[in-house]
């Protein structure tokens, strides 16, 4: 199985959710419709090796801020078949910081730095 992994520029809806903790950025993603847009309004760092799961296609703007993991683990587990990541930080101190975990799934990332995978 190949999945891809693509770094490109691409447009963003117009709605927005906003998020500032692990738990709100966790409730937001859930309830983010197909091709919604989920953005950070602070840093978010997840506790222990903490992860987030974004269940359906859709944006992640980092607005400017990092989302972040401390330990070991996956950053960010993308179940829809279109990830698109934005404008700010990806920290993770373990493994990866994003997986695409459906087949043929697609993750989009730009104006965005990776650390730590």
């Amino acid at each position: 199985m190949r999945i891809p992994f693509v770094v490109c520029s691409v447009a963003v809806a117009a709605s927005a959710w906003g998020a500032s903790s692990p738990e709100s950025l966790q409730r937001e993603l859930d309830a983010a419709p197909e091709g919604g847009v989920v953005t950070l309004s602070a840093d978010v760092c997840l506790p222990g090796g903490g992860s987030v799961r974004v269940p359906r296609s859709l944006t992640l703007d980092l607005g400017g801020h990092r989302l972040a993991n401390s330990a070991s683990g996956n950053l960010v587990f993308s179940y829809g078949k279109r990830l698109v990541v934005l404008n700010g930080t990806l920290e993770n101190g373990g493994q990866s910081c994003l997986v695409p975990s459906a087949d043929g799934a697609e993750i989009y990332v730009t104006n965005c730095t990776l650390r730590g995978s």
